[in-house]
């Protein structure tokens, strides 16, 4: 039986639970209020095309019904639109039609989130700071969850001061803020709920794992860019069977969260929300992702993803990358970390790390997804540290890139070209004979434009090669420092299923 604690003890213990208290308080209000200010400025400084589909979807899933998301692209609606030219805000419609390609439980959310919208803003006007606030307020709860679950992850294995400071990095990291405030993005949902379940495979609450699998996978279709985490979890962890179970677990919350939808509209919701987004039509080495690819990029101009190296398309290699990579992190992680379940966040950092860098089609956010691992080895291992701050510059100028990449690099020989011939022709139409004979050819009509584009590209190719650069240091230099880290063979006594006993 345990010693009464004495008057003295908890006289002296409740002030520093106070003081505690207090400091988890503040810090949660400053992030609070960090993002209702950028809530402000995000119609200007946000994506607004990105932010315009979710708030269509969600009117569509209002007006017309949750389960038609599948079926046709939503109506056109009102959405301000900053032009730089005129300096001005003016009312337009965006004529890009896209269907839903968000899986049941986001669309579950938009249709929630539209009822909202639509009581608190009649007019339903897109891309203003109450459209962006609405829009956005799932993804801030879910930036506080993801937060509380990277301190709860660091407090396994380093408890005192490093979960709150953990707490305050996630909610203060710009690239989170960024993408959750300004750009109106869900990344935080799809990694709140991946973090509660790893945190749920540590404690060995197996169907906590694989109900929080299933959230993941029906928020965000890059829930299986965490399936390299699940094969690590099937192979060491004992007994073998409840890993799968969890995972099937998983399938089965996904499943019946899609189940309206599948009587309504068969398999459109599986084609649109997963196959469409992980193995798309339209193959592209990089979409402004800063990775190896984007090397290729700054190269040859053009990011078509079907040219071939060797007789194999650059597709096709980067998923012999990807492939090669992630089989030996593997086999080396296996092979040094069995004996430590830290072991499993550090697959995670690593696994991630590899899908941002090495396959084709990559988005920009995609870097995004394993800063909170990052942030959790950084607790625990500080040489991590200068690591993750290099990460978070490098994210944010891939979050940032619209504002400071005036003339794309491939915009060369994906449209301008063409538009320069088009420009070229119909001028030359209506000219007249004598004209033609003295007009500059479409060679030369082809240099002077391709030199102006260049005079564009020349304002930004500089800070991109430095951003490329960093981040490709950046991966090096973490992967050298998760090598040379040294696991403990002492920490697997809560892993291995035990309970630790009472003092």
């Amino acid at each position: 039986m345990r010693d009464a604690p004495s008057a003295t003890a908890t006289v002296g213990y409740t002030p520093r639970v106070k003081r505690a208290f207090w400091w988890w308080a503040v810090v949660s209000v400053a992030a609070l209020g960090l993002r209702v200010v950028l809530l402000w400025v995000s119609p200007r400084w946000g994506f607004p095309a990105d932010h315009d589909q979710f708030v269509r979807w969600a009117i569509q899933a209002t007006d017309y019904g949750v389960l038609t998301v599948y079926d046709r692209p939503p109506p056109r609606w009102n959405i301000r639109d900053w032009w730089a030219a005129q300096r001005a805000w003016v009312i337009i419609q965006r004529p890009f039609d896209e269907r839903c390609n968000y899986p049941p439980l986001s669309v579950y959310l938009l249709y929630l989130t539209g009822l909202v919208f639509k009581w608190v803003s009649p007019d339903r006007l897109i891309n203003t700071p109450l459209s962006h606030g609405v829009f956005s307020s799932w993804s801030i709860a879910a930036d506080f969850l993801l937060a509380v679950g990277c301190a709860a992850l660091v407090r396994r294995y380093r408890p005192g001061r490093a979960p709150f400071w953990t707490f305050a990095a996630v909610l203060f990291a710009p690239p989170i803020w960024w993408d959750t405030a300004v750009w109106g993005q869900v990344d935080s949902s799809l990694l709140a709920a991946a973090v509660w379940m790893l945190w749920a495979i540590l404690e060995h609450r197996w169907a906590a794992a694989g109900l929080l699998f299933g959230v993941a996978a029906g928020l965000k279709p890059q829930a299986v860019l965490f399936l390299p985490l699940w094969g690590m979890v099937i192979v060491t962890a004992r007994p073998v069977w409840k890993p799968v179970l969890a995972l099937l677990l998983g399938a089965a919350v996904t499943a019946a969260a899609a189940l309206p939808f599948f009587w309504q509209s068969g398999l459109a919701w599986w084609r649109a929300s997963y196959v469409e987004n992980i193995v798309p039509e339209d193959s592209f080495t990089t979409l402004a992702a800063f990775n190896l690819w984007y090397v290729d990029l700054l190269r040859c101009g053009s990011v078509d993803a079907t040219v071939r190296w060797l007789g194999v398309t650059k597709a096709a290699w980067g998923k012999v990358l990807l492939g090669a990579a992630l089989l030996a992190g593997f086999a080396w992680l296996w092979r040094r970390w069995r004996g430590d379940p830290r072991g499993y966040v550090v697959w995670a950092l690593l696994s991630l790390l590899a899908c941002a860098l090495l396959p084709t089609g990559v988005h920009e956010r995609y870097v995004v997804l394993f800063l909170p691992f990052l942030l959790v080895a950084a607790a625990w291992y500080p040489r991590l540290r200068r690591v993750a701050v290099l990460w978070m510059f490098v994210m944010m100028c891939q979050l940032t890139w619209p504002h400071w990449i005036k003339t794309a690099p491939n915009q060369w020989e994906d449209r301008a070209r063409r538009e320069v011939i088009r420009q070229y022709q119909a001028r030359r139409a209506t000219l007249s004979p004598a004209q033609r004979q003295t007009a500059p050819s479409l060679d030369e009509f082809l240099r002077r434009a391709h030199q102006e584009f260049l005079r564009g590209r020349a304002r930004s190719v500089w800070f991109e090669q430095v951003v490329l650069a960093a981040a490709l240091f950046g991966a090096v230099v973490t992967v050298a420092q998760v090598v040379a880290l040294k696991p403990e063979r002492g920490q697997s006594h809560r892993s291995a299923g035990a309970r630790p006993r009472p003092a």
